[in-house]
């Protein structure tokens, strides 16, 4: 069981991890792509770290309960900000209609 984990997390982060790259190269100039892609994976690891922090904290302190409501809370209000962003990120990178929406 744990080997099939492992292997749906390496198909995530292979699924995942090159569109990212190529989200933050197409927005930026290409004299700025490696100081961009820097910051990018400094602030991602920074943010894991204290994501991984807080989780082992309430994890400790208040129980399994706490860490797993904080990150179904959190991945709804990132995907409720994602929802109320579309329109305007679509605009911005010329996506507006993609899905038929214009």
């Amino acid at each position: 069981l744990l080997a099939a984990l492992f292997a749906c997390y390496g198909l995530y982060m292979a699924a995942t991890e090159g569109t990212s790259k190529a989200l933050i190269t197409r927005a930026i100039p290409a004299d700025e792509h490696g100081a961009t892609l820097g910051l990018y994976y400094a602030a991602t690891g920074i943010a894991n770290f204290a994501a991984s922090l807080l989780g082992g904290v309430l994890w400790s302190t208040v129980g399994p309960e706490a860490t797993f409501l904080y990150g179904s809370a959190c991945a709804a209000l990132g995907a409720l900000v994602l929802a109320l962003a579309r329109p305007r990120l679509g605009r911005m990178a010329g996506l507006a209609e993609v899905g038929g929406q214009e």
